[in-house]
């Protein structure tokens, strides 16, 4: 309730980085109180977009939280020749690229992954490591990847999470890749 108040101030305070962010959505103001206790999404369109609809949610149109070396690609090629309209793709060469999103409103995590064809090295093997809010020590799956890997299906429980993380790393070689694919958030 901010009725009297001549000014609303949103204040963070950086306690363990160098950035901080803040991302205000759906907010409204109503001066005649006619609309109090309405959810933003009564007064939103109920959330559907063209990235899926209000219960199914396409990972790529999601804003990366953070990352290293990810990347949104269109009409993407996998290590073994097959085609994607669209996916998020990592890549490394000495370091361990990661990307991790914003789960906080889902229950499940469904698509598939693979390596993306700009991996060029073949003697390349690293593992991908898939884990919850900030479980580093913790995967949910754990999985030893090269360029030889077919399309594997993923389909993880991120209920209660408010982050998942896929991160890369290496065993032998210099260069690490991951292509995400088809991947859906549910609610």
């Amino acid at each position: 309730d901010v009725s009297g108040a001549d000014f609303i101030t949103f204040q963070l305070e950086n306690t363990t980085g160098d950035t901080t962010g803040l991302l205000l959505t759906d907010c409204l103001l109503y001066s005649d109180g006619s609309r109090a206790g309405a959810s933003p999404a009564s007064n939103a369109g109920q959330g559907k977009s063209s990235s899926g609809t209000a219960d199914n949610v396409k990972l790529t149109s999601l804003n990366f939280v953070a990352n290293l070396n990810a990347e949104v690609k269109k009409n993407v090629l996998n290590s073994l020749g097959d085609s994607f309209e669209e996916g998020v793709c990592l890549l490394g060469w000495s370091d361990s690229p990661y990307v991790r999103f914003y789960v906080g409103d889902y229950e499940r995590l469904t698509g598939n992954f693979s390596c993306p064809d700009e991996l060029v090295d073949s003697e390349s093997k690293f593992r991908l490591s898939i884990y919850l809010d900030d479980a580093e020590d913790s995967p949910v799956q754990t999985v030893d990847m090269s360029r030889t890997i077919a399309v594997t299906p993923l389909d993880i429980d991120v209920s209660g999470a408010d982050f998942i993380t896929f991160q890369l790393e290496n065993t032998t070689g210099d260069t690490t890749g991951l292509l995400l694919t088809d991947c859906y958030l549910t609610k």
